[in-house]
């Protein structure tokens, strides 16, 4: 017993150390990159700027760019990650396109489909007047417009976070803007101590930009019959400095056969017929390389984007940008990509990464180049569960049949007054129909709170965290097993939402509930024999009154699939005696932290820490449960159960790729070992403590852990685990089939 206590102690110590050096990882690097100054080449937006010109940009297309449109028609049916700013011009908007960013008309037409969406503001301008209104149909991105219509001046020492519009007056900046500065009509002068954190752009007015000041974008000065991007010899001289010293670092292939070097400024193409004999060299632009090029190609804070067709005998390199690259390019060098936080190279058949971790070097699984198109993530989405048709399968209503209009359907469209969203449907074996309706209205514009209210009647389940309805709905139709317990919950709730940024909300509402204890009413599954469902569990039967709050952040990469990124929920529910009578008094908390961190090539260290806590006598419903699938997986399901308090923890080490020998000795490439340790406690403390009591006096000998690995696809959602316990060399390795992550 003595040395199965050290072995629990000495693997929850690692446990602690294993988030301690992930956690001081990332501190240090968030603080040595907001230590550092920003150059004036950090990776801005580009802008582009045409005039008398007819543009397209199709549906297929992503622009990342700031667009500035004169006496010209501009089209959009793809996505812009920037500003578009038309003067003089048509702008139309197709149903698909998608603007993160603002987009801003004077003297213009525009012709929108209302279901276009734009993240940031709208904003219509004539000689005299703006007129603004709140972006449509996506939510939570946060772009911040400061628009002036009288003289301003920004003081020393002052920063204004966001983009500025003036319109036909005078605008001085001794401080700091922290976007661009757009100026119609009017005149912008930055003063010596100054500074510009984006774009300047004047439109038939005048730009006066000191030497000393700081602008880290392009300068934009447009008149009537000439237009010109505006740049300093100071930049000029650092341009020229700069391209100097990435050919003679980066030319290697060019410069042992002497070859031709041609330069570029911005953006240029290599046509499908065109062979260049030399170097290619631009700076603060795009390369595109559809034809042939013998010699290196190199991009200085810039991307290359090398087609199907594109034949490069030499280096590929992007100084500060990245590096897309279709199937079929040819390159006969090295792919080179450095950034502030590192570098990575393909050279041959080994894949190098220099970062924050340190070196890491190993065979070349597959192109691991970017593709051209943006893959985008949804937040506060759960695919399965924002479907519009409904189906489910368990033990309480046998099939379910129903249809739903999802939560964040209709934000924003057709600007309407108020967003409906809800469900109904109906379960056969239950015979009884379930429902939801609620109404959603912005208030205060984008950057306002949601308020809302609903009222449902339900089944409802504290075990979505252990496995997501999809899953369970499919073991019980299968194979006979139902790993949910439910409940009827009817009632309705009046609540808010503020989105702070795309990636942290928060929610306060207040609930009238009621809950019901249901029956198993089926037994039927394809497989299963003769095996019958286990009976779902009574529940207290309780009519009560709370308050809840929550907070949530996701930073994650994918929701569905996550390699990198947070997920934070915490969840606080007031059930106190002055909203109730004396039988309902009850506080619940749970906390809900995960951190997905990249290691280095083909290797990530994932982890979650789950805690719940109660005040008062908790309705049976609410209690804790652990153990199996998402949480000690070498225990049985549930083994833990009924208890108030709870802290559990899980570390994951994925190796993918060709660094997992299993697919080195299998010559395959697609599948993903795991190695894995759980740990938590549950228990119980006198109903009569606070929630953040009950936790000094655990003792910690208790601590149930258990190891083990798994086997998986590429995404690591189908897997098959092996978990052992450790309190009982006696106990079977627990083998189980998962189609779903457990966190």
């Amino acid at each position: 017993m003595q040395s199965l206590q050290i072995r629990q102690i000495l693997f929850l110590v690692l446990l602690l150390i294993a988030f301690l050096i992930i956690f001081g990882i990332l501190i240090y690097s968030s603080t040595v990159q907001a230590g550092e100054p920003e150059s004036a080449f950090s990776g801005k937006k580009k802008l582009l700027h045409y005039k008398n010109d007819e543009i397209s940009i199709e549906l297929d297309e992503v622009i990342e760019a700031d667009i500035f449109v004169e006496h010209g028609e501009i089209s959009i049916a793809g996505e812009v990650y920037g500003d578009i700013i038309a003067v003089e011009s048509e702008l139309t908007l197709d149903a698909n396109a998608q603007i993160y960013g603002h987009v801003i008309i004077y003297n213009s037409e525009i012709k929108s489909d209302n279901t276009s969406k734009i993240a940031g503001d709208l904003i219509e301008l004539d000689m005299d007047n703006i007129e603004m209104s709140g972006g449509r149909n996506l939510v939570g991105y946060g772009f911040q417009l400061n628009q002036y219509q009288n003289n301003a001046v920004i003081e020393k020492g002052e920063t204004v976070t966001g983009d500025i519009l003036i319109l036909n007056h005078e605008l001085t900046i001794n401080g700091k803007v922290d976007g661009d500065v757009i100026n119609i009509l009017g005149k912008t002068i930055v003063n010596p101590t100054g500074a510009v954190d984006g774009h300047l752009i004047n439109y038939m007015g005048q730009i006066t930009s000191s030497e000393e000041a700081l602008i880290t974008g392009k300068t934009l000065q447009v008149q009537e019959d000439d237009s010109e991007f505006a740049e300093t010899d100071e930049d000029y001289e650092s341009d020229e400095r700069i391209q100097r010293d990435a050919e003679n670092k980066y030319l290697r292939r060019t410069k042992e056969t002497n070859q031709d070097i041609f330069r570029f400024m911005g953006d240029v193409t290599i046509e499908p017929d065109e062979i260049i004999h030399g170097g290619v060299v631009t700076l603060r632009g795009t390369i595109e390389v559809k034809g042939e090029v013998d010699g290196d190609v190199v991009a200085v804070f810039g991307n290359v984007e090398l087609d199907s067709t594109a034949y490069i005998d030499g280096d590929v390199v992007s100084v500060g940008g990245k590096i897309y690259r279709e199937d079929g390019a040819f390159v006969d060098g090295d792919l080179v990509q450095t950034s502030i936080t590192g570098v990575k190279v393909d050279s041959d058949d080994q894949h190098v990464s220099v970062g924050l971790g340190g070196i890491s070097e190993g065979p070349k699984e597959r192109d691991d180049w970017e593709s051209r198109v943006r893959k985008k993530r949804r937040h506060w989405a759960y695919d399965f569960d924002e479907e519009s048709f409904m189906i489910r399968y368990n033990r309480v209503e046998g099939l379910f049949l129903g249809l739903r209009l999802p939560q964040d359907k209709w934000n924003y469209k057709n600007n309407s007054i108020f967003n409906l969203y809800g469900h109904i449907g109906y379960g056969f074996a239950g015979k009884r129909a379930c429902y939801q309706i609620g109404v959603e209205r912005s208030i205060f514009g984008r950057y306002g709170p949601e308020i809302g209210i609903e009222a449902h009647d339900i089944t409802a389940t504290e075990d979505i965290w252990i496995m997501p309805s999809f899953e369970n709905s499919l073991a019980a139709f299968l194979i006979k097993e139902d790993f949910h317990d439910f409940y009827r919950e009817e009632g309705y709730s009046v609540y808010s939402t503020l989105y702070i940024s795309e990636y942290l909300k928060m929610t306060g509402a207040f609930h009238d509930k009621s809950h019901f204890s249901l029956e198993k009413n089926t037994n039927w599954s394809i497989f299963g024999g003769d095996k019958k469902f286990t009976l779902n569990p009574e529940i207290d039967k309780i009519a009560y009154r709370s308050w809840i709050a929550n907070i949530s952040l996701d930073t994650r990469d994918s929701y569905k699939y996550p390699d990198k990124g947070w997920w934070l929920n915490a969840m606080g529910e007031f059930a106190r005696e002055d909203l109730n009578n004396e039988e309902v008094d009850f506080d619940r908390f749970i906390l809900d932290l995960r951190r997905y961190q990249p290691v280095a090539y083909g290797e990530n260290l994932d982890f979650r820490i789950r805690v719940g806590s109660s005040r008062g006598v908790l309705p049976q419903q609410y209690k804790f449960d652990a153990g199996g699938f998402s949480a000690l997986r070498g225990y049985n399901f549930k083994e833990f159960e009924n208890e108030n308090r709870m802290v559990l923890g899980s570390v994951e080490y994925r190796i993918y790729g060709n660094r997992n020998p299993l697919n080195s000795i299998l010559g395959m490439s697609d599948f993903n070992l795991i190695l894995f340790a759980d740990a938590g406690y549950l228990w119980s403390v006198e109903d009569s403590l606070s929630a953040k009591e009950g936790f000094d006096d655990v003792d910690w000998d208790d601590l149930k852990t258990s190891v083990g690995f798994a086997l998986c696809n590429d995404d690591g959602n189908v897997r098959l685990n092996f978990a052992k316990r450790m309190d009982d060399n006696e106990k079977p390795i627990v083998v189980t089939f998962r189609i779903s992550r457990p966190f």
